[in-house]
């Protein structure tokens, strides 16, 4: 078998780089790979002359909607193509089934980064494995219950509807003794009520998880997003729209509401959670998983 020679795609912010990393901790040659953006410019054969030039053997993709042309070029230049579904990028392809069929021939291997989003590509006749990205690092420190009512809301901005914001917002006025603490929104044209705080985007969570005992997500899609494994990992309870280990699933709003509430007066680390994303999303574990693909893939 060939040894493992990988271009990572950086259309993820963070995702690359974490991942290329691992590898290189595990002896794995990696490079980060940039796609072109314009069809117009010398980008694109740049980029067609670095694949020529370059010895990888596998290119993975971490978003499953690019241009097909980003997916077709590196395999008839004889390189293996990984398309690493994330969330978003499965909604999209619905709509597509011209593009849909090309990446299903295209692709040597589909990954998805939960089961469910490999059940709705298996509905879309794609197969794909089950790994998730690579979690952020776990900072050895001391976790401790925080004594006030705090939640911990992500809300990007300009995409608060598809983040389940009046539901949020709701919630944060039927319970003025809890505080609603926002990341990655600055506030602009939001309510501005007295529990709320927005603290725009914050570069160093641990600050923001010190202070929280439940982590609310309430989008209308997702994949695995590695807030919900920190926050798990960090002991605290999850109230989320999708059913997963140790996390409280969010319905109708008065049974999220109860839920909430249930959640914000347990005593405690939630340890059964903590010790269940520790040990199954661990980044020496996720790697392993994602090694073992690409010599999968190099092996037929």
């Amino acid at each position: 078998m060939p040894n493992i020679n990988i271009l990572v795609d950086t259309s993820q912010p963070l995702f690359p780089e974490r991942l290329v990393e691992f590898l290189h901790n595990e002896g794995v040659s990696a490079k980060l790979f940039v796609c072109p953006k314009s069809k117009v410019s010398l980008e694109p054969i740049k980029w067609i002359l670095r694949l020529l030039k370059d010895k990888a053997n596998i290119i993975h993709f971490l978003w499953g909607d690019n241009n097909v042309a980003l997916y077709i070029i590196p395999k008839l230049l004889g390189k293996k193509v990984i398309i690493h579904w994330v969330g978003t990028d499965v909604l999209r392809v619905k709509k597509k089934p011209l593009v849909r069929e090309i990446i299903k021939r295209v692709a040597n291997l589909h990954l998805a980064v939960s089961p469910w989003l490999a059940d709705e590509l298996r509905e879309l006749g794609i197969k794909a494995t089950v790994i998730p990205l690579i979690p952020t690092y776990l900072p050895k420190v001391d976790i401790t219950w925080p004594s006030d009512k705090v939640v911990h809301v992500y809300l990007p901005e300009g995409k608060e509807e598809f983040y389940g914001v009046f539901d949020t917002f709701n919630l944060a006025r039927e319970m003025p003794d809890v505080k609603f603490l926002i990341t990655a929104h600055s506030g602009k044209g939001m309510p501005q009520l007295p529990n709320i705080t927005y603290l725009g985007w914050v570069d160093d969570m641990g600050i923001v998880w010190s202070k929280v005992r439940v982590y609310l997500r309430l989008p209308k899609h997702d994949g695995m997003p590695l807030t919900v494994i920190e926050a798990l990992q960090r002991g605290k309870y999850v109230v989320w729209s999708y059913e997963f280990p140790y996390c409280i699933k969010a319905e109708l709003f008065e049974s999220t509401k109860k839920s909430l509430i249930t959640a914000l007066e347990y005593s405690g680390l939630n340890k059964e959670g903590m010790e269940y994303a520790r040990h199954t999303f661990a980044p020496s574990v996720v790697i392993k998983q994602t090694i073992a693909q690409y010599r999968h893939i190099l092996g037929r």
